[in-house]
């Protein structure tokens, strides 16, 4: 990577792109995998290693790249008329990319008050078929940034008028920057509405001449490239990229409640499983029967934690070994003279179920900070992980969201047999959050997961707000659902308890799970709702 200082800089790439024998120094700095993309910092322009070998070459008069002019233009643009680390507020990852494209067309049209004809440049490097070529929300961003460039609709699509329209809007009124973060607040939630999914760890910035907007926003990311410049620190390595393991998708049918009619519809709700599968004691449903088929809710045994052993006397008869005992009498084979059964205590096998609500509501950041919810369940979870581990609790890790009732999906990060281990942490931290929350069906799985493993299992749910879907009207049908099946799973001896991020809803949670089984905290007291999380798990195993 290489590092050149700015603005004056910027001036002598500008002349010497007119005049190629000019030379210009740079300085070495070396970056880490995830950084290797053009960034603008308030110091200087951070350059991939080959967009400086090719800016070297164009300086040098052995080649031309009308794409470096754009850059460099680009870049003079943003550290002439840009304010720097405006701050994220509960700007979602969308909402920023953007809010960023929108100011980088104001920049533009400014910079080619400085550089007569560059706006004709940019126009060129902005091909509108290219744009219907990227697929997902990126074309839609790439269609807005055309339009934009072109100051008309040139795909004739609504959204798309839209955003011309409000920017116009916004410039005329001379609200600047801040004008522009209100409408793309808007823009950003429209595409949200159309349940656009949006990637932000694999999201590039369109057309690519155009730097990552870093500089834009108070980030981490912003704020290490800033401080990697200015003392030219080296990184470590990246760690070898490591080959995902071979994942299978089980499939399972549940029930759902209907407070309305107090009724269960059977195997109406379908449940992707994903990740990794418990050893035993879960079978899959093959397809073939997926229409009678359906998991049937277990009542706890009176007898639970106990077992039936053979004694020589007591006063309860164990028919089954009576019939063996005279079956071995008819065929001449040794035979057990201990008929009578006697119940005795076994020692429990206790574990924990933690589900985290990886819902698109768990993109929402706390306020005044680059931190989302989906951030303070990860770090909850680590949090809680580390504790059990040290005090030899058997845990498991689940995620889950749903769009509609056909498709809930639900992955085993780890099971309760598997270590917690830098893998498992690395896995916990790529997850993605995405779609919507029907919590009943995700906890009647866990159910089934737990079953298979535990005698007393505990199934702790990490969520910021209450059961929704797209194909759900009624807004009490799903929290209704849930509060059944936590009756279901308590009746079969699960307990079941929930930690609230957020007091909005907090109630709602309540009833679902119970007063005493809720924590409800502000995202700013996380650690101390985790310790009160603890004592609750502590008194609820022997």
């Amino acid at each position: 990577m290489a590092t050149v200082i700015a603005d004056k800089w910027m001036e002598s790439v500008l002349r010497g792109l007119q005049q190629p024998a000019q030379s210009l120094p740079m300085v070495s700095v070396e970056r880490s995998q995830q950084q290797q993309r053009l960034a603008i910092t308030p110091y200087g322009l951070s350059l991939p290693h080959h967009l400086s070998q090719q800016l070297s070459g164009v300086l040098q008069g052995s080649c031309q790249a009308v794409d470096l002019l754009c850059m460099v233009a680009h870049a003079k643009a943003h550290l002439k008329y840009s304010a720097f680390f405006q701050p994220v507020g509960k700007f979602k990852h969308l909402s920023l990319a953007l809010i960023s494209l929108l100011e980088d067309e104001r920049v533009e049209r400014l910079i080619n008050q400085d550089i007569e004809g560059m706006s004709a440049v940019f126009t060129a490097r902005m091909d509108k078929d290219q744009a219907l070529g990227i697929g997902g929300v990126e074309t839609q961003l790439a269609k807005m940034t055309v339009c934009l460039n072109r100051r008309h609709n040139v795909y004739e699509d609504y959204w798309c008028g839209k955003a011309l329209d409000m920017y116009e809007q916004a410039l005329s009124s001379g609200g600047g920057f801040s004008a522009l973060r209100e409408a793309g607040s808007i823009l950003a939630n429209d595409l949200g509405q159309m349940r656009y999914r949006f990637d932000h760890t694999r999201y590039a910035v369109w057309p690519p001449y155009r730097d990552d907007n870093s500089i834009l926003w108070t980030d981490t990311s912003a704020e290490q490239k800033v401080q990697e410049t200015v003392t030219h620190s080296r990184t470590s390595a990246p760690l070898e990229t490591e080959l995902p393991p071979k994942e299978e998708k089980w499939i399972f049918y549940y029930d759902e409640w209907d407070a309305v009619t107090k009724a269960l519809k059977k195997a109406i709700v379908t449940v992707n499983h994903l990740g990794l599968m418990p050893a035993s004691g879960v079978q899959r449903i093959p397809l073939r029967a997926a229409h009678t088929a359906y998991l049937k809710s277990r009542r706890k045994s009176d007898l639970r934690g106990e077992f039936k052993r053979s004694v020589d006397s007591s006063e309860l008869l164990w028919l089954d070994k009576a019939i063996e005992r005279n079956i071995d009498l008819r065929c001449h084979i040794s035979k057990d003279e201990n008929i009578f059964q006697q119940w005795q205590r076994q020692q429990l096998s206790a574990g924990v179920m933690v589900l985290i609500d990886a819902s698109e509501s768990a993109n929402d950041r706390i306020e005044g900070s680059f931190t989302s919810i989906l951030d303070l369940e990860k770090k909850a979870v680590t949090y809680l992980a580390d504790f059990f581990q040290s005090a030899h609790i058997p845990f498991a890790v689940s995620s889950f969201h749903s769009n509609t009732k056909d498709d809930v999906s639900v992955t085993l990060h780890k099971d309760f047999v598997s270590p917690w281990a830098d893998k498992q942490r690395r896995a916990l931290q790529a997850l993605q959050a995405g779609y919507s929350t029907r919590l009943g069906a995700a906890l009647r799985h866990m159910s089934s997961l737990c079953a298979s493993r535990l005698q007393q299992p505990m199934v702790l749910v990490l969520t910021d707000g209450i059961p929704s879907d797209v194909d759900c009207l009624d807004e009490n049908y799903l929290w209704q659902d849930s509060q059944f099946a936590v009756t279901q799973l308590r009746e079969e001896g699960v307990s079941v308890m929930c930690l609230k991020i957020g007091v909005l809803q907090g109630s709602i949670c309540q009833q679902i799970f119970g007063l005493s089984h809720t924590v409800v905290c502000e995202a700013a007291n996380i650690e101390f709702a985790m310790r009160n999380m603890l004592k609750k798990i502590r008194k609820s195993f022997p």
